[in-house]
């Protein structure tokens, strides 16, 4: 049976699926540039108002799918092929590209868990449907999510050591920020609202020229089309941020009942 240095034998060893990471890191990278490179490209030609605001709405979603995949291709790379959480006999070894860190059951002070009870293919390939953070002497070190095979049987194992700080069901800053959510959301949509005010409230408008016998008329957007792309962008942005914080704060507040 193998054993590590001061932790050992070998209990279980339960690996972080990283492929499945890379998979998802480059196919929502890959959306996202290929969607802010195409709504560049067409900015570059005659379009009307109404294209532009569609443009601005993918260009928004490309940037949210290109954060999310630079995010999990980095956390890929920094775990490595290998990457995996050893059980032993007397602690926990965790494996990374960058190296080994071992940690004895006594310098573990925190178990802290929290199921988010989302299952959407998406939270599935992120493995966001499952979070559990372990601190070594007060400090954050290990962060075990859905992607970490076996995770239920290895939070229980640790858990079974290290009862007394257990924590299953974490009442976190989600909780304690509940009312910081509500603010947030209220004034991302105030934001929003500012936006379509200034639309409503400042419509095309149509710049005459004379050149003798002939009158040309051209239409002047209230909005360049330098700035379109951000003005659009950023309202989609408001409307997700806003339904975010009124949503953290409606399943704040019913995890606080």
């Amino acid at each position: 049976m193998d054993t590590d240095a001061g932790l050992g034998p070998l209990v279980s060893a339960h690996r972080v699926d990283n492929r499945t990471r890379r998979q998802v890191g480059r196919v929502t990278t890959a959306v996202g540039v290929a969607a802010g490179a195409l709504t560049l490209l067409l900015f570059l030609l005659p379009i009307d108002r109404a294209l532009a605001r569609l443009l601005g709405l993918v260009l928004g979603l490309g940037i949210a799918f290109l954060i999310i995949g630079i995010t999990t291709l980095v956390k890929a790379f920094r775990g490595g092929r290998g990457e995996r959480v050893d059980l032993h006999e007397h602690g926990i070894a965790y494996r990374t590209a960058r190296g080994v860190r071992r940690w004895p059951w006594e310098r573990i002070t925190a178990i802290q868990v929290r199921e988010t009870g989302t299952s959407n293919p998406l939270a599935l390939k992120l493995g966001t449907d499952y979070w559990c953070a372990v601190e070594i002497e007060g400090r954050r070190r290990l962060v075990i999510s859905g992607l970490t095979r076996d995770h239920h049987a290895l939070v229980r194992a640790m858990a079974e050591h290290r009862h007394d700080v257990y924590v299953p069901d974490l009442p976190t800053a989600l909780v304690r920020l509940r009312w910081c959510w509500l603010g947030i959301g209220i004034a991302f949509f105030v934001a929003l609202a500012a936006a379509i005010v200034f639309l409503i409230t400042h419509p095309d408008t149509e710049v005459s020229e004379q050149h003798g016998n002939i009158t040309e008329y051209t239409k002047v957007p209230a909005i360049s089309k330098d700035v379109q792309p951000y003005f659009y962008g950023g309202m989609i942005a408001c409307i997700v941020l806003g339904f975010t914080g009124v949503r953290l704060y409606l399943h704040a507040t019913r995890e606080r009942r």
